[in-house]
């Protein structure tokens, strides 16, 4: 301790105690951690505590192999920060420090050699809001002594080889899909099943445990597992039914940039299946709820790199997943306002999810507790001064078709009169807006941004709205217009249509990428404003037949009003971000949390969000 200039010895005056805290037992996840507790007594304002420990030992699991890192700056300034690698001369280790880093002082002598980094007065650095899960702004050193991809699976093979017999209980398992399935994509998908289904998720990732999974026959037969034992549990089964199949390691956050790590068995932080089926590569997660669709119907693992766990790898498997990652929605929208002005309007929503999102709302156990979710759907929409006294006509409808991985709604309202008065208390205007497309298009703050942005990566929404008019109107005559607009990481494309008495609008939105690099941010920002201005639309009144109406309003022989060039024109309405993606956040090493439990899938909406 120092303390008024001088240094005080305290160690006979700090009581220690061990503690099985176990911080993510709640996950379901036990990893054997401790935390060491120390009591200092006498501590005064103005004191300087120096304290020093030293952890020794290396998992087993890596066969001698070492890695690790170190980081040279954080969150908050340091005044110094000093940094010393030491290793036995003859071993062969690789350095990597983050560009930038300032060259180490070497030295070689006494059998070791050592690297020294040394900073004095390092400023801070901030990860700023909304950046990619990937993206990591502190400088570090790796070092490693795996030679490439191809050394980290050839360590992780051996760990992973399925039995060559299996436990009575299993083969009976086998033995029952293979008399039910004859297609080997049905067996895959059955003893895909099998793992989501009859294993529950719990992890004891102490010791070599960590990284090396238990038996087969073990798992099934206490009927719990994390991502390693579930995984080598339904490969041995793919295997055992004559299919081709392997464990894969993947990095839930890292994704593509796993590309770019040092090689080594501590990078990757969740463990999945790759099976190859009558010649189709499929990404499999036994830890996700049960996969009932068939095989080509199942939303895909999609981590972006994967290191398949066999002796003939040598590098890393870009994970092709093609649409059926996708997070697709289909929502048709009717807004009936036949009775004209002065009348409450019908307002109908049915939305579509299919693969990825089906799999969300269903896991979201929604269709278990519909007037829940009903009422946040009502509250969401609420939120919305274009759909003002909004109130259900109908309980909200939930159908769920497994077998095409499809989940469909379908809400019926009524709104307030939406047709806005001018000055002589005419009906002038029918504001009707889009809300999920407006929560996808909301612009973000880029003001002095310097880190990239994070965007909802594999994403699309292709929304429909029709408008029915009185039949009393005349006619409008067939017209339509298509607009596009284009960015880095998105698209959205305007269809629109009128002919008779309905106009018609089909909006699409794709997102291309999970960020926007910040070269690319006010592109970005420019593109979605212009978007944005023709998200949503107004009717407009024809003033010209007021006199014949008797300016009361009623609905007379009124058009639809030009505007420009087509019969709307169009208006930017705000609602509330919808999309709150929860991360697998499994590890390997401590096999986090998301694995031990179902997902729960976001809405297509978040009700509790205020819009603007």
């Amino acid at each position: 301790m120092l303390r008024d200039g001088r240094w005080l010895p305290w160690r006979d005056r700090v009581s220690a105690r061990t503690l099985d805290r176990e911080p993510e037992a709640e996950q379901r996840i036990y990893d054997g951690r401790k935390t060491l507790l120390l009591q200092l007594d006498d501590i005064r304002v103005g004191d300087v505590l120096e304290y020093a420990y030293t952890v020794n030992g290396w998992n087993p699991v890596y066969a001698g192999r070492q890695f690790g890192g170190f980081s040279l700056d954080y969150g908050s300034p340091v005044a110094r920060i000093h940094n010393r690698l030491v290793w036995p001369t003859g071993r062969d280790v690789v350095v990597r420090a983050s560009p930038g880093t300032p060259e180490p002082r070497r030295s070689v002598g006494g059998g070791q050699q050592e690297l020294v980094w040394d900073a004095s007065d390092v400023p801070a650095v901030q990860r700023e809001d909304h950046t990619p899960s990937w993206f990591d702004p502190w400088s570090e050193v790796r070092w490693t002594e795996f030679r490439d991809w191809g050394d980290v699976a050839r360590w992780g093979a051996p760990l992973y080889q399925p039995p060559a017999k299996l436990s009575p209980s299993l083969r009976a398992e086998v033995d029952r899909i293979a008399g039910a399935y004859a297609a080997p994509a049905e067996r895959a998908a059955a003893a895909l099943r099998l793992a989501q289904e009859q294993v529950r998720y719990l992890s004891i990732s102490m010791g070599t445990g960590s990284h090396a999974p238990r038996a087969p026959d073990r798992v099934f037969a206490q009927r719990f597992g994390d991502c390693k034992d579930k995984s080598l549990l339904t490969v041995s089964l793919m295997r055992a039914l004559g299919l081709q199949a392997n464990v894969a390691l993947v990095h839930t956050e890292m994704r593509e940039k796993l590309a770019d790590a040092l090689p080594s068995a501590g990078v990757f932080d969740h463990a999945i299946v790759q099976a190859v089926v009558d010649g189709k590569t499929y990404w499999l997660d036994p830890t996700q709820p049960p996969q009932r669709a068939p095989l080509d119907r199942i939303a895909p693992a999609d981590f972006g790199q994967a290191l398949v766990l066999s002796p003939q790898t040598t590098g890393l498997t870009r994970m092709e997943t093609g649409d059926a990652a996708i997070f697709r929605r289909r929502i048709a929208v009717v807004f009936d306002l036949a009775k004209g002005p002065g009348h409450r309007a019908g307002f109908e929503v049915t939305t579509r999810y299919e693969g990825l999102a089906a799999e969300r709302m269903r896991n979201g156990s929604f269709s278990e507790n519909l007037p829940e979710y009903a009422s946040k759907a009502l509250k969401y929409y609420a939120n919305y001064t274009r759909l003002a006294g909004i109130k259900p006509l109908a309980p909200l409808a939930w159908q769920d078709d497994e077998q095409a991985n499809v989940v469909t709604t379908h809400e019926r309202y009524d709104i307030d009169d939406p047709w806005e008065r001018d000055k002589h208390g005419a009906p002038s205007k029918a504001g009707l807006p889009s809300p999920e497309m407006v929560d996808l298009l909301r612009k973000p703050e880029i003001a002095l941004r310097k880190q990239p942005l994070s965007f909802g990566r594999g994403e699309e929404l292709i929304m429909r709205v029709e408008e029915r008019v009185p039949a009393s109107w005349t006619p409008m005559e067939k017209d339509s217009d298509v607009r596009t607009f284009q960015a880095q990481a998105f698209s959205y494309l305007r269809e629109f249509r009128m002919e008779g008495h309905s106009v018609h609008l089909t909006q699409t939105f794709r997102s291309k990428s999970d960020h926007v690099p910040v070269d690319q941010l006010a592109a970005h920002a420019k593109t979605l404003d212009q978007a944005a201005d023709w998200i949503g639309h107004d009717l407009s009144w024809d003033l010209q037949d007021r006199s014949r109406s008797g300016g009361s309003g009623s609905l007379g022989k009124g058009i639809l009003a030009l505007v420009g060039m087509l019969a709307l024109w169009i208006g930017a309405y705000h609602g509330s971000n919808w999309l709150s993606r929860r991360r697998l956040d499994a590890s390997l090493a401590r096999n986090a949390a998301a694995n031990s439990a179902s997902p729960h899938a976001p809405a297509h909406r978040s009700p509790e969000t205020p819009s603007t």
